[in-house]
């Protein structure tokens, strides 16, 4: 027993990520592109935006709304203060793909 907690340890100790789905892949390349100038995807420290880490395994979003994808995908497409909206820019599977990747931080 002792040798499977040391085990279930070291696995999670070693911070090897899975490898992304095709949807969270598309989504990365997605956020690279218009996301990364002002979010930080491996940091919760801000640039211009707030930084994105464990985005969902938080109860509450930055502007204080319950961290859920309905309001990641208002907060998208629709913009929030300093955040411009998306609807013109990314399409509906874009947006899909985007939360998605977001999912795995």
């Amino acid at each position: 027993m002792v040798v499977l907690l040391l085990a279930a340890c070291n696995s999670s100790a070693s911070g090897s990520r899975r490898k992304l789905t095709s949807a969270e892949a598309h989504g990365k390349r997605t956020f690279d592109a218009y996301c990364t100038s002002c979010h930080d995807a491996f940091s919760t420290s801000p640039r211009q935006g707030p930084g994105l880490k464990g985005l969902f395994r938080k109860q509450y979003l930055p502007s204080g709304l319950p961290s859920n994808d309905e309001h990641v995908r208002r907060t998208i497409t629709m913009g929030r203060k300093n955040m411009p909206p998306f609807d013109k820019v990314l399409d509906e599977d874009q947006v899909d793909q985007v939360i998605a990747y977001l999912h795995t931080l």
